[in-house]
């Protein structure tokens, strides 16, 4: 993962600096009381003379030891490639159809049980991929909009934008995963991004009650209620 690479490359360069800052802090403070205690002890003029060079070219060695790292800190910050907005563009096609297989499998109509398997994977990647938002699929929620379950109604968008928001977003997914019942059907479909072929959406829709209908009639009910209320899938 190339992000948490570089993330600790520039972990250990804030490492170094601050040892430097300690050492430029520290040692010339030694070295002062160091000189005072000569004095105290009524060393020869000439020796105390000896010392204070001692204490300045040791000033600036580490000046100048401070001003390289920093020189070489820039020049491999600056030379260092850009990362990519989404790294998994550069994988292959069997990798982004493995990782699309994670969510795929439980696409079309599914039981309340399959549903919420397929949340708490989310939420399992979720951690996988802490530094990685864009590995983490968005989840759009339509559930019923009263006990009698004949009609649905936009419930939820949820969204993973950052590792600082990590623990909100498993927060409120759990919470979604909640509102899944075992003994309600569920319609998943599964959108991909156009510019890297990942899944970036996850949209689940209760199926309305409809005894009058065979599943594939329902399926394509789901599919243009899912095209009528795209606005809610794009958070608009």
């Amino acid at each position: 993962m190339e992000f948490l690479s570089n993330l600790i490359k520039d972990l250990f360069w804030v490492v170094i600096s601050n040892v430097i800052i300690l050492l430029i802090i520290f040692v010339p403070i030694i070295l002062a009381m160091i000189t005072n205690n000569h004095a105290k002890n009524n060393i020869k003029t000439e020796q105390k003379a000896r010392g204070r060079k001692e204490f300045y070219r040791a000033c600036f060695v580490i000046v100048l030891i401070l001003i390289i790292i920093v020189i070489i800190r820039f020049i491999i910050v600056f030379n260092r490639p850009a990362i990519p907005a989404n790294t998994m563009i550069n994988y292959s096609n069997q990798e982004k159809e493995a990782f699309n297989n994670t969510y795929e499998t439980y696409k079309g109509m599914q039981t309340g049980a399959n549903v919420r398997s397929l949340i708490t994977r989310v939420i399992s990647n979720t951690n996988d991929y802490k530094y990685e938002p864009y590995m983490v699929p968005s989840i759009v929620f339509f559930k019923e909009k009263d006990e009698l379950g004949k009609e649905v109604i936009f419930d939820s968008k949820v969204s993973y934008e950052n590792s600082e928001q990590i623990n909100e977003f498993v927060k409120e997914v759990a919470s979604l995963r909640n509102r899944i019942y075992t003994q309600n059907k569920y319609y998943v479909k599964c959108e991909k991004n156009s510019e890297d072929g990942l899944i970036d959406t996850i949209i689940i829709v209760r199926v309305p009650i409809q005894s009058n209908y065979s599943s594939e009639e329902v399926e394509n009910q789901m599919e243009q209620f899912i095209e009528n209320n795209r606005n809610y899938i794009k958070g608009e």
